[in-house]
């Protein structure tokens, strides 16, 4: 069956309406859409309403009609991106197989590919809390709602014994490391950090999360990587999860053991010496194959 196309003003249009957008929302979207790109260049403080409207097209006194105040259609801009977020909270969900640091850089992906497609919004947005209490507001409303979705994880896996939470008021714990994710993410894009930096910042910022809301301490990068070892010889294949790339001594389930390199990768042939005495000690070689399933 095929898909509702989006219409002018964001609203599904089934398809065989032949409905058009009014004049009005059509001018109500091209002040919306022409935002971003103002953004992108100048921030809201040095906008006037007068720029907006002629880059949208549109008379000043015809901005008005729509927008009580330049805040009003970045809220409204902003209230999209963010009901664009919520859509993919719905995944802010633990799976049963995902360790809690593999969530968190899951999530943590996912808010950070929202600020890099709509820096010029959520910037502008960011900086006019202080001018703007409708917009003050908002972002309230959101860190709160966002935040009863996380909580809902931690509590769930604080039952399960996963998570040991510093503080015993799990929301309001919740909520600060949101707000202070939120500055963080700010900041990255107000110093125009590079790479790099982002993704040092990343794992001290996931480290946070992990401690506080889960008491796990280990870093992050050892967290996130299971390594595994197949041991092959012609009647037995072995198999175990070395759990991170520092631990070199490993034991099958079958009790061979044996000693592999830190961090390395693919399929290597090693000599018989290098397997302990076990059900693999009499062949000339085994296989053994490492693969790393590592976060981004």
């Amino acid at each position: 069956m095929p898909e509702p196309k989006p219409g002018a003003d964001g609203d599904a249009v089934l398809l065989g309406d032949r409905r058009q957008p009014s004049k009005g929302e059509r001018q109500r979207r091209a002040i919306l859409d022409c935002l971003p790109e103002l953004l992108a260049k100048r921030p809201i403080s040095e906008l006037s309403v007068s720029e907006i409207a002629s880059a949208a097209g549109v008379l000043r006194s015809g901005f008005y009609f729509y927008f009580e105040s330049k805040y009003t259609a970045l809220a409204v801009v902003t209230s999209e991106i963010w009901s664009e977020f919520m859509d993919r909270a719905r995944f802010f969900a633990r799976a049963a197989d995902e360790s809690p640091a593999e969530f968190i850089a899951r999530t943590a992906g996912i808010a950070l590919d929202l600020w890099r497609d709509h820096e010029g919004v959520l910037m502008a947005s960011v900086q006019a809390i202080p001018l703007d209490e409708q917009l003050a507001d908002l972002w309230q409303e959101w860190i709160l709602r966002l935040a009863e979705v996380l909580t809902k994880q931690v509590l769930k896996d604080q039952d399960e014994g996963l998570a040991r939470p510093v503080s015993p008021d799990v929301p309001a714990l919740i909520s600060t490391l949101l707000e202070m994710t939120m500055h963080i993410f700010y900041m990255n894009r107000l110093r125009r950090r590079n790479t790099q930096q982002i993704a040092k910042i990343r794992e001290m910022v996931q480290s946070i999360w992990l401690a506080s809301a889960w008491g796990i301490t280990d870093p992050p990068s050892a967290a996130l990587e299971r390594w595994y070892v197949v041991v092959l010889d012609d009647q037995h294949q072995h198999r175990c999860a070395i759990g991170a790339p520092h631990q070199r001594n490993l034991q099958t389930s079958s009790g061979v053991g044996t000693q592999i390199p830190s961090r390395i990768g693919g399929s290597l042939t090693y000599p018989s010496s290098v397997a302990s005495r076990g059900s693999v000690s009499r062949t000339d070689h085994f296989l053994a194959t490492l693969v790393c399933l590592a976060a981004a």
